[in-house]
């Protein structure tokens, strides 16, 4: 554990959770069950014996570092240009020690199980891949981004929902934006990305040049949706609080 990286990116605003406007409080801070939700987050690592973490922060970092433990690293993302982008803010504060870099959700991970991350890694390691990620088959899949495999069943691209045509939208294997990458190969590579229709240097694109490189890139696909909620309505935001409630009480 000492040789990996964890990231968390919890830059986002909210604003699909406040009606199209950015929220009073940042997204991490939406309460689930009366916690904010990157807490779970947080938890389900120190659960799994991750101790190396950054989060990367923007809208109104002050009040998400309020909530850190002490021990954790914090890097802001000065403007909100993609995921890709928030992964190169937090590159200054990664140790040359480290090998290998984790990047999650702080916003769709409450909860994920310690148990699905180590099997991430454990397959990251074995099978010595550049890039490891899970993916999830959802019965709604709108609002994710697809997994696009060719006839074979070989991955060959992520494609966000914004970019995605009719064809992909029906695609049920979704990204869940849980990665494990060899640490030298991804920040070698991640400037190489471009700047997507939306404005956004997008992480997944990296998987892209990752297949066009011929890297080993694998996906683990879970099959418990519950485990990978996505928290971008107010809606699921309630979905979220009946189903930890549920979890809580059992």
């Amino acid at each position: 554990m000492n040789e990996i990286q964890v990231i968390i990116l919890a830059a986002g605003k909210g604003t699909r959770l406040n009606n199209g406007q950015p929220s009073e409080k940042p997204k991490v801070l939406y309460e689930i069950c009366g916690k904010p939700m990157i807490a779970y987050t947080l938890k389900t690592l120190q659960r799994g014996g991750f101790t190396n973490i950054i989060v990367v922060l923007g809208y109104k970092k002050e009040e998400v570092e309020k909530i850190l433990p002490p021990n954790i690293k914090v890097a802001i993302q000065k403007e909100q240009k993609g995921t890709g982008d928030a992964v190169l803010a937090a590159k200054p504060y990664i140790d040359e020690k480290i090998k290998f870099v984790l990047v999650l959700n702080g916003d769709d991970t409450a909860f994920l199980k310690p148990k699905t991350l180590k099997k991430l890694i454990k397959t990251h390691l074995e099978d010595k891949n550049k890039v490891t990620f899970i993916s999830v088959l959802r019965s709604n899949p709108t609002g994710f981004g697809r997994i696009k495999r060719n006839k074979k069943g070989k991955i060959i691209a992520i494609v966000e929902e914004k970019e995605a045509n009719r064809k992909e939208k029906q695609i049920k294997e979704t990204n869940t934006g849980i990665y494990v990458f060899d640490k030298k190969w991804l920040f070698e590579n991640l400037p190489k990305i471009s700047v997507s229709l939306s404005g956004e240097y997008y992480l997944t694109d990296i998987i892209e040049l990752a297949i066009k490189n011929k890297e080993r890139v694998e996906a683990i696909i879970e099959k418990d949706e519950n485990q990978f909620i996505g928290i971008n309505t107010p809606q699921q935001l309630q979905y979220a609080n009946e189903l930890m409630a549920k979890i809580l009480q059992s």
